[in-house]
């Protein structure tokens, strides 16, 4: 298959506007950073080669920042069905993970454990890939921090410290993992001691 050769204005152009996208995205104006999105997607539906690769990027972090964490799940799951390309199992892994918190925020931690299970899934077959990227890590800890596996947490953050060069004690982004999986065990603890007290 002959590859699509796209002239530089036509690339100058489709970067201008993916830029809307991404300025409004920043300022968490989803709604219309969606609108814009469609729009492009719709201009360059027919489009082979780096367009697509564009506008899939473009909708895993608009699905993240927007907290359409099943929709990224599916926007992963999609395309790997469709080319068995292990990349795109970054939205699994991410969107999976980042829904179960989600299920157990509502009270539904069986639900949660499933999507949990789901992200380690995804990222076993993405690390096959892509095992140096610190980032990923972060999100399978979040997997296996909501599955209750404190040991492969740790382990999984100790390898994402040594890819990033960061202490794994002290290191914002892994703070902030232990202090989601902390504070959804103890409105786990609150909801059942509720429980014993209205028997």
């Amino acid at each position: 298959m002959l590859k699509t050769k796209y002239s530089a204005e036509y690339i100058q152009s489709f970067n201008v506007e993916m830029q809307v996208v991404w300025d409004a995205i920043k300022k968490a104006d989803y709604k219309s950073a969606l609108k814009e999105a469609d729009k492009l997607r719709q201009k360059h539906k027919n489009a082979k080669g780096f367009p697509k690769g564009k506008l899939y990027a473009m909708y895993n972090e608009y699905y993240f920042q927007s907290g359409k964490h099943k929709e990224q799940y599916e926007l992963g799951e999609s395309n790997y069905r469709q080319t068995r390309n292990k990349h795109y199992l970054y939205s699994s892994g991410v969107g999976a993970a980042w829904y179960a918190k989600q299920l157990f925020e509502r009270g539904n931690a069986l639900r949660g454990k499933v999507w949990a299970k789901r992200s380690v899934e995804a990222w076993k077959i993405y690390h096959e890939l892509i095992s140096n990227y610190y980032n990923s890590y972060v999100h399978l800890v979040l997997a296996y921090g909501l599955l209750g596996e404190t040991h492969l947490m740790e382990e999984n953050l100790n390898i994402s410290a040594k890819l990033c060069g960061q202490d794994s004690k002290t290191f914002k982004e892994f703070g902030e993992i232990r202090e989601i999986i902390l504070s959804l065990r103890i409105g786990k603890m609150i909801l059942e001691i509720n429980q014993l007290a209205k028997m």
